[in-house]
């Protein structure tokens, strides 16, 4: 089958205008904390911070890591400062929980 211009056209206006909404939609959605917690979570719970032990599925867990991993790769592709953003405030509030339980284990051990 010969190319169709009009055809290869449509098809490129059509990839365009789906990259364009994905950056906007990506932007839209990161720049609320909602969002940015939203993503930490599908980030987390995708195993990308983990490592995987023996008698782990490890097939499963590597698509799991892959979808993880791509979704960042497009999140900070079209928004690399709300990503960081997104880390920065995912790492503050572990930082604060941890300081929390510290300060507790220190008051148990005075007493």
């Amino acid at each position: 089958m010969r190319s169709n211009p009009e055809f290869e056209s449509a098809r490129k206006r059509h990839a365009d205008e789906d990259n364009r909404q994905l950056a906007h939609d990506v932007k839209e959605v990161l720049s609320t904390a909602a969002g940015r917690r939203l993503f930490m979570a599908a980030v987390f719970q995708g195993g990308v911070y983990t490592h995987t032990h023996r008698g782990d599925d490890h097939v499963y867990l590597a698509g799991r890591r892959d979808a993880a991993l791509e979704l960042m790769t497009v999140a900070n592709h079209h928004a690399p400062g709300l990503v960081l953003l997104a880390r920065k405030e995912r790492h503050d509030l572990i930082s604060a929980r941890n300081a929390e339980l510290r300060s507790i284990e220190t008051k148990g051990n005075d007493k």
